[in-house]
């Protein structure tokens, strides 16, 4: 299923689809063992996602140039109105362009038509040009619960949403 977006940069906006399966897990195995150790709360995403994050009601969003994947992003649905934006990575060779702009943007637009009302995210301080693209794009930080799922998790960010 192609998502519809108009972005600037000409790359392809796309839901899940299994044949990127491989580039989702890829991707952000790549960025989490660049900056941190992997955890559990990974391996529950990253080795089935189709059962965690698509059949419970989320979705996976790539940025698809020709046939590479340059950048993912999850929507795990908590509840009812309630998603996290969880397992956002842009290639490493492609950053720097914009992409995670469009990656966002992308990825706010499904959640309202997944009936968001609310996402959240959990990150970490040292992640700072996450943090900013985060706030730029309406994210305000909010305490952090002491269950968040991550070890690393040392921020969390909320961004309201219209009731649809």
């Amino acid at each position: 299923m192609r998502a519809e977006s108009e972005n600037p940069t000409g790359i392809d906006v796309v839901t899940y689809d299994p044949k990127y399966r491989d580039e989702f897990i890829r991707l952000n195995w790549q960025w989490i063992e660049e900056y941190f150790a992997v955890e559990d709360t990974d391996h529950h995403h990253l080795d089935d996602p189709e059962s965690t994050i698509i059949e419970p009601g989320g979705d996976i969003i790539f940025l698809v140039d020709g046939d590479r994947v340059l950048g993912t992003c999850a929507l795990v649905r908590e509840a009812d109105g309630l998603f996290e934006l969880a397992k956002m990575a842009v290639e490493k060779s492609a950053r720097g362009r914009g992409l995670g702009d469009v990656l966002i943007e992308a990825t706010i637009n499904r959640a309202r038509e997944l009936g968001a009302t609310r996402i959240f995210l959990l990150s970490n301080r040292s992640l700072t040009p996450a943090i900013s693209l985060y706030r730029k794009h309406g994210f305000v930080e909010v305490p952090v619960d002491s269950d968040g799922g991550y070890e690393r998790a040392d921020i969390k960010m909320v961004l309201e949403l219209e009731s649809p």
